[in-house]
């Protein structure tokens, strides 16, 4: 039997949302003009008014995001894997929330088992695993085939799908989970909080209207 603490990682752990601006980075260093093109204003504008219209419809689609994936077709893994190292490195470990490490921190000493569960990449989220010895992590996957990124986006790791594939991890793991605890920011995750007998949320300064008297509520600076 083991306690689970599932945590978020983008405006949880890290104070913003982690993959877009990883995904340009690749693109910036990999391929200029994908970048240029992917990141002008008139273009974000148009793929933003095509998402509206796609949520509205019911199709949970990130068009921008598929599209820089499939901008990354073709380069070699060994690339991505430097990449991931070098953006939690200059990126992502200085904003890292420090409310929420405390509590992972305390989770761990309690007997928890730590697995991030986000819709960031594990490109970069494996170092902070490394850095802070988290257990696992579940999250959007990029295709890899012979080394090379195919340009697919094969998961996005949000809303009801993270309860699917953290239903995955757990099979896979061969896990008997007594008790979970979730740690997130979000509205989105409440399919998982829902699940979970203790349910802390990280705010930002003030308090969420979202947020119950069954849940804990961390603020942060």
């Amino acid at each position: 039997m083991v306690k689970l603490a599932i945590i978020d990682f983008c405006e949880t752990i890290a104070n913003f949302q982690t993959l877009d601006p990883f995904l340009e980075y690749v693109l910036k260093n990999e391929r200029p003009v994908g970048y240029r093109v992917l990141c002008n204003n008139t273009v974000k504008h148009i793929l933003g008014f095509l998402n509206r219209i796609s949520f509205k419809l019911g199709y949970r689609h990130h068009l921008r995001k598929k599209l820089m994936v499939l901008t990354m077709r073709n380069i070699p893994v060994k690339n991505l894997e430097k990449y991931g190292e070098k953006y939690y490195d200059i990126k992502v470990r200085q904003c890292l929330i420090p409310e929420t490490i405390h509590l992972i921190g305390q989770l761990k000493e309690e007997g928890y088992r730590t697995v991030i569960v986000s819709g960031g990449s594990r490109f970069y989220i494996r170092y902070f695993m490394e850095e802070y010895g988290i257990d696992g992590v579940v999250s959007a996957e990029i295709e890899i085939r012979d080394n090379r990124c195919t340009g697919r986006l094969l998961k996005e790791c949000l809303g009801t799908e993270k309860v699917r594939m953290l239903d995955e991890y757990i099979q896979e793991n061969k896990l008997v989970v007594s008790k979970k605890v979730c740690i997130t920011d979000s509205p989105s995750d409440l399919p998982i909080l829902n699940e979970c007998e203790r349910k802390i949320v990280i705010s930002h300064r003030c308090h969420k209207e979202w947020v119950t008297q069954n849940m804990e509520e961390v603020l942060w600076e």
